[in-house]
């Protein structure tokens, strides 16, 4: 029985902290890999989920707890390319194989993130690019690198194996051609003329091949053709506004789509040209960041935590699947009949549920024994009371003044809820456009200045309290407004 007042705070702290933790907090596909009838989901966050594509039916989530730059499969393991620089393998029983050093440095200021990943079904090679401008092959069947080919001047972004050579497209504005058994140097096409520089004509951060033609996407938006065997330019394309960040084909046509403030994903021709419609996401609230394509359908990551898949025959939005933060659209056609999928449930609400019961029985137990300790009968009016001098106004705001601070300093001490970034410094920067910007923590943002200027001025009469709490709050409005947002 709860007896003491201290007590009484100290469960309800317990309660609210609990309840704070579970909430909805999605991740952002960063990678889609489709194989056959599945579609593989991989998020910065380290979430990977396997979908049914014909079903729409959740098969498997694996909760890895990793920061993932870059994702790949082999029908028997996922291989995840970590921030720290290390592969870390799980294999389909959601079990964890092994971590991998690839390019991992114990200082915390020089992260060297794995970029790129493409596995080799003819070898079972799997070929490894970092921000180290490195190139690893793992030999998958006996689980060690065989070989580390340092010949890119900048960052790897990309690697594309097509017949007998592996591509490779870095932030130095070349496509690298080898020899995907020896790994020999066969050539390289530069994507710019060399009296300019990269940050004249932008990097390659993505690139795909159909035929004797490999597309690049660029930053600023350019997406160019090249001849390979003559190694020509055959057309350049400025297709978005921003950053080419999506890029791949069927066969018969090529999708591009670009981060930040662009929110379009725009479909072409083999040749260039431009073929209707563009995807204009950003009216629904989306904002597109990964791509894959079928026979049927196309499929969209968007940074708001989730995948769009579109039909290709009349480009209506034929589902959603994952966890969104902002508001969906209201129409929509299902692709089929949906399948019963598995229901992913935070183990973290059976406490929630222990607590809340706990409390909740407390609360009434309490109430009950002082509403007859002082008022000798139960009555509406002595048991509001009672409520009433429980809940103050104080300590509701102390507990989630409280309870915000100890979220915040988990969330930035924990790394692995934070979006990649290249400046561990500005990691806070991350936290809160992770979780304030994208809505699951804005409540407790705007809750914690208030509280805390309310409770600072302890001393002062209550309308001093209530207008430094309010100059609080526009204090955390101005924040959240003016706060860089990472896309």
């Amino acid at each position: 029985m709860i007896r003491s007042y201290i007590l009484k705070r100290f469960v309800f702290l317990l309660i609210v902290f609990f309840m704070l933790i579970p909430l909805p907090i999605s991740g952002t596909p960063n990678s889609l890999k489709i194989d056959g009838d599945l579609l593989y989901i991989a998020n910065y966050e380290g979430m990977i989920e396997v979908w049914n594509k014909s079903s729409g039916s959740l098969l498997e989530r694996v909760q890895t707890n990793i920061t993932t730059w870059s994702f790949e499969e082999d029908g028997t393991n996922f291989y995840l390319g970590s921030e720290d620089g290390k592969l870390h393998i799980f294999g389909f029983d959601k079990q964890k194989r092994k971590s991998i050093n690839i390019s991992y440095t114990n200082d915390i200021t020089s992260l060297i993130p794995i970029s790129a990943l493409i596995f080799d079904k003819d070898s079972n090679f799997l070929y490894i690019g970092d921000r180290n401008n490195t190139i690893h092959i793992l030999d998958v069947k006996k689980g060690s690198i065989i070989k580390i080919i340092k010949k890119h001047k900048f960052s790897i972004n990309a690697l594309v194996l097509h017949n007998s050579s592996l591509y490779s497209v870095s932030d130095e504005g070349d496509i690298c051609v080898w020899d995907k058994k020896t790994m020999d140097l066969i050539r390289k096409l530069p994507t710019r003329p060399y009296w300019k520089s990269i940050l004249e004509e932008g990097a390659v951060w993505r690139m795909i091949i159909e035929d004797n033609k490999a597309y690049t996407g660029h930053l600023y938006g350019k997406i160019r053709i090249w001849n390979l065997t003559t190694g020509s330019l055959l057309k350049e394309i400025q297709a978005h506004s921003s950053d080419v960040k999506g890029l791949v084909s069927d066969g018969q046509h090529i999708y591009s789509c670009a981060a930040g403030s662009d929110k379009k994903v725009k479909i072409w021709t083999l040749q260039g040209e431009t073929s209707e419609p563009t995807l204009e996401l950003g009216n629904a609230g989306y904002t597109p960041l990964s791509l894959a394509v079928d026979n049927t359908y196309l499929y969209v990551g968007v940074v708001e935590g989730g995948v769009l898949i579109y039909n290709k025959k009349n480009w209506s939005l034929a589902r959603r699947i994952g966890n969104f933060n902002f508001t969906q659209p209201q129409e929509e056609t299902l692709l089929t009949q949906e399948a019963p999928s598995k229901k992913y449930i935070s183990p973290v609400l059976p406490v929630l549920i222990f607590f809340a019961l706990f409390f909740i029985i407390a609360v009434l137990v309490e109430t009950y024994i002082q509403v007859k300790k002082k008022y000798s009968k139960l009555t509406i009016q002595g048991v509001k009371k009672i409520l009433a001098s429980f809940f103050k106004i104080e300590d509701i705001l102390k507990i989630l003044g409280l309870s915000s601070i100890i979220i915040f300093i988990i969330g930035t001490l924990n790394t692995t809820l934070l979006f990649p970034s290249y400046i561990p410094s500005l990691k806070i920067i991350y936290y809160f456009d992770a979780l304030v910007r994208r809505g699951a923590f804005l409540p407790v943002w705007f809750l914690l200045f208030p509280s805390l200027a309310y409770l600072a001025t302890k001393k002062y009469k209550r309308n001093v309290r209530y207008l430094t709490s309010i100059f609080a709050l526009i204090i955390a409005v101005i924040i959240y407004l003016a706060a860089p947002k990472i896309v």
